[in-house]
């Protein structure tokens, strides 16, 4: 399954000026995949500490950790992707994206995109569509025409909806050209209690429940 992918690494750290023989990209590609792993399992770790409303002490420092260097955000894209969205918005018309489940498609594993585009004309707004098919999609329980009656049937308008949205071409211009779906017409959820709330309110149902019990007994 993911033999091509460690292939193209390969290729990448063999071009690598420093990269005498396999052991040395090889050796490369362990160490990322060690950081990889090691940032899960301290994710993992941390998610404890957190719910006792204490801290957990990393064993890599922030800088050095597998956001902050892998996958930064605070950098959303390269000079390179960013012109290749700016010109296909600029040289066809992405009017529509369709936001599909994670398991549409067997084997991708990730969530999937559909880019409608019409070509010799420029983008002037991009209509979102957030499918939602009320199911968990896989190999025995595949995409069909009723999960997309709804899509078909409200693109001819594009309207607004809790599904569906319009952005404008000038908002993502000015934001490097970032195509990312976001829902902006989700309802608002209630703010989430944070874990000390949660720990007060149990201590305090707890102290109820031991006084009825006490009442109780009395009476016997």
């Amino acid at each position: 399954m993911f033999e091509q992918t460690f292939k193209n690494i390969d290729d990448i750290l063999y071009k690598d000026s420093g990269a005498d023989s396999e052991l040395d990209y090889i050796g490369r590609t362990s160490w990322v995949m060690f950081l990889r792993y090691l940032d899960d399992l301290e994710q993992d770790k941390g998610d404890e500490p957190a719910l006792q409303s204490k801290t957990y002490k990393y064993i890599i420092d922030e800088e050095f950790r597998w956001p902050n260097w892998a996958m930064p955000k605070n950098r959303n894209s390269d000079n390179a992707s960013v012109s290749l969205r700016k010109y296909l918005l600029e040289s066809c018309n992405l009017h529509t994206v369709l936001d599909m489940p994670g398991g549409t498609f067997t084997g991708a594993g990730v969530k999937a995109v559909v880019l409608f585009f019409t070509k010799g004309e420029p983008t002037k707004k991009i209509w979102y569509y957030q499918l939602d098919p009320g199911r968990n999609m896989g190999k025995t329980n595949p995409l069909n025409d009723t999960d997309l009656k709804e899509f078909v049937a409200l693109e001819k308008t594009k309207p607004e909806t809790e599904k569906s949205w319009n952005v404008d071409f000038a908002d993502i211009q000015t934001n490097n050209y970032d195509l990312s779906v976001k829902n902006l017409n989700l309802p608002e959820e209630a703010a989430l209690r944070t874990p000390q709330a949660i720990l007060e309110e149990m201590e305090l149902l707890d102290e109820e429940t031991n006084e009825i019990l006490s009442s109780i007994k009395e009476m016997i």
